[in-house]
This record gives C-alpha cells, sequence and structure tokens, in this order.
C-alpha cells in the first residue's frame, strides 16, 4: 500500500472477519504467504495462495504488504466481509471514518470504539482537531476555539486564505480553501 523497501517496515495490518461462510466456491480471500518480504513482479510468478476457508465468528489477519485478493465466485451466494484495516498511527488512514461517523453519530460510541474510529490524538500531536484531541467533539459542549486562518502554498502564483469553519458552515462569501500538489 506505502511504497517502502519490502520487509523493513509495516505499516497495515489488515483484518477481515466473515459475515458469511468463505469458500474456495464463493471466492474465499487467497493470501500469498511471504510476499510481504520480497518485490512481486507478476501473480504468474508466485506459489499457490493459501485459501481462507472460514466462517463467521473467525478472523482473516495478513500484513497490508502481502499480495492478496479474492477469488471467483462460483456460487449465486454473496460472499460478506468486514474488512478493517489498522495503520500506524502517525499515518493518514486508508478510510476517512470521520466523514463516515461524524461527531453526531460517534457521541453514541464507547470510548473505546470512538477510539478505533479515529476520536483520539496520536502523541504528541498528530490527528489533532485545533490542537486539543478530536474526543472534545464528543463532548456537549465544544469548546470555543480561537480560529486561525488557513494559509495555503500553492505552486501556482496565486495564495488563498480562508477559514475552513467558513467553507465548511457553507459561507460562500469567502473563497474556499485550496490545497495544491
Amino acid at each position: 500500500m506505502w511504497a517502502g523497501r519490502k520487509g523493513d517496515h509495516e505499516y497495515l495490518l489488515n483484518v477481515i472477519w466473515p459475515l458469511t461462510e468463505f469458500t474456495r466456491l464463493n471466492g474465499a480471500t487467497r493470501i500469498y504467504p511471504g510476499t510481504h518480504r520480497k518485490p512481486v513482479d507478476n501473480l504468474e510468478s508466485l506459489d499457490d495462495p493459501i485459501v481462507a476457508v472460514c466462517k463467521p465468528g473467525d478472523a482473516i489477519c495478513f500484513l497490508g504488504s502481502t499480495v492478496h485478493g479474492a477469488g471467483p465466485n462460483q456460487t449465486e451466494d454473496v460472499r460478506r466481509g468486514v474488512v478493517i484495516g489498522y495503520s500506524l498511527g502517525w499515518l493518514k488512514p486508508y478510510e476517512n471514518l470521520w466523514l463516515a461517523y461524524p461527531p453526531a453519530v460517534a457521541k453514541e460510541f464507547s470510548p473505546e470504539l470512538a477510539e478505533l474510529a479515529g476520536y483520539v490524538q496520536h502523541r504528541p500531536n498528530l490527528g489533532n482537531f485545533e490542537g486539543q484531541c478530536p474526543s472534545v467533539l464528543l463532548s456537549d459542549k465544544v469548546p470555543e476555539f480561537r480560529r486561525q486562518p488557513i494559509v495555503c502554498a500553492p505552486t501556482r502564483k496565486k495564495r488563498f486564505v480562508s477559514s475552513p469553519r467558513r467553507a465548511a458552515a457553507g459561507d460562500e462569501s469567502r473563497s474556499r480553501p485550496r490545497a495544491y500538489v
């Protein structure tokens, strides 16, 4: 997923929880052992994969750098599962859970689940919300913060200065914040 020399660093752990039975016939996940340690030029050069045949209540765990994929579903049934990737705390997550679970939804979560959904700050300051742990958004009274304008230095000759709050609130009287890569 993230570029790096194979076998040096692992950034992601994938976990699949089957909601229905995973069988060879319905395309159970195929995992290619050892591929997290070596570069892979093409799938044809790999040994046969392990077919992760399992039932609801089981879990399939493998490193994000391991070659894997679903097999063909040769049945009329749907194969369902929950897939979650756990990345190092200082990396941007694969999926933006803050959009999937906004504060109004995450307020109902247990503290542990809210942390798993991203409402936690990785020390010293990564993943913060306006300088504080994002869990402050889950309280009944969110503290007022002194708003600082964001200055984006684009690679083009324009410069944008605006408040992300105004843009998010739909205030079109100010330019929306923009960043260029």
